[in-house]
C-alpha cells in the first residue's frame, strides 16, 4: 500500500443493502460513495461490462431498491493508493482503489 488519504467531503452517497453485490457474506448494509469502484463478478459485470468481471461505479448500480441513491451528504472518505490499481476486500465487498477505474479506461481505451 502507498497511501491512505483521509477527506472530509459533501458527496453523493449509495445505500447498499447488504448481500444486493452478491456477496451473501455481508450481514450489514454499507454506505459508499457512489463513485466507489465495486468489482462485480455476476450478471451485472455482463451487463455493464460484457466481461465476467467489470469494476463499476457504485452510484451507476443503483436500482432503488437493492442500491438507493441518498443524494449528497458530508461524509469522511478513505482514498487508498498501492503501487498499482488494486481490488480490496472491505466488508464483504470488493472494492477497487483509487485509481481503479482510471487505470481500467486506460487499459481498455486502446
Amino acid at each position: 500500500m502507498q497511501s491512505i488519504e483521509v477527506i472530509s467531503a459533501v458527496t453523493r452517497v449509495v445505500y447498499v443493502i447488504a448481500g444486493s453485490l452478491g456477496h451473501s457474506s455481508r450481514t450489514t448494509d454499507t454506505l459508499l460513495s457512489a463513485g466507489q469502484p465495486v468489482l462485480l463478478r455476476d450478471w451485472r459485470a455482463r451487463a455493464f461490462g460484457g466481461a465476467d468481471e467489470a469494476l463499476v461505479r457504485a452510484g451507476d448500480l443503483a436500482d432503488g431498491e437493492f442500491v438507493r441513491d441518498l443524494g449528497q451528504f458530508p461524509v469522511t472518505l478513505y482514498r487508498i493508493r498501492c503501487a498499482e490499481p488494486s481490488v480490496i476486500y472491505a466488508g464483504g465487498m470488493e472494492l477497487g482503489t483509487a485509481d481503479s477505474l482510471r487505470a481500467q479506461r486506460h487499459r481498455y481505451s486502446g
